[in-house]
């Protein structure tokens, strides 16, 4: 019915059906899940459309997936999770913004910067990102790291949006409260 021609078989033999129930109940223990990276891999030759422009996007910016670098992304979770949640085009922009923003700190591109980042691209844009938080990555992570040990005293109920209002805070500073180019934080 489902149109498959082939299907893999274990075919047990010689074994009493208490053999075969314990074997079914093994045969499990020693199997892992497919990890994300060898999903993402697989995905890309079995010509899957998300995973192919997703890779494209990470190639056009510098980056690939592994680990042991700021150009090397380990957490394929937080790519998939911002083109489903977001678009390609703000994969695309946090890479961009990433890149030309913090590239020398490994840090940056780990799963939450990754997020806070395409958080802040979705409602705002690239506006100044890069000239406005270019040196100002090691008191964004302290001020993440307290609103992070203060869990209870904050509302916001992702941390994306918490990495997002504090990228939103230094973003501000220096601009006068009228300005129109000061950005506006809202849930």
């Amino acid at each position: 019915m489902l149109g498959y021609t082939h299907a893999p078989c274990i075919v047990l033999t010689g074994m009493t059906y208490e053999q075969e129930a314990d074997f079914l109940r093994k045969q499990d223990e020693n199997k892992r899940r497919i990890s994300k990276f060898d999903d993402f891999k697989a995905g890309i030759q079995a010509k899957d459309q998300k995973c192919l422009e997703i890779d494209e996007i990470l190639r056009e910016n510098g980056f690939q997936i592994g680990r042991g670098g700021f150009f090397k992304i380990n957490s394929i979770r937080s790519l998939f999770t911002i083109v489903n949640d977001y678009n390609y085009k703000t994969l695309d922009d946090t890479l961009f913004l990433l890149a030309h923003t913090w590239s020398d700190i490994k840090e940056s591109s780990n799963s939450e910067f990754l997020l806070g980042v395409a958080e802040f691209v979705s409602r705002y844009g690239t506006v100044e990102f890069t000239e406005r938080l270019k040196n100002k990555f090691s008191v964004i992570c302290y001020d993440y790291a307290e609103i992070m040990r203060m869990r209870g005293s904050i509302t916001l109920n992702t941390p994306r949006k918490k990495l997002c209002r504090i990228f939103v805070e230094h973003y501000n500073k220096g601009i006068h409260a009228n300005s129109k180019k000061r950005l506006n934080w809202e849930i």
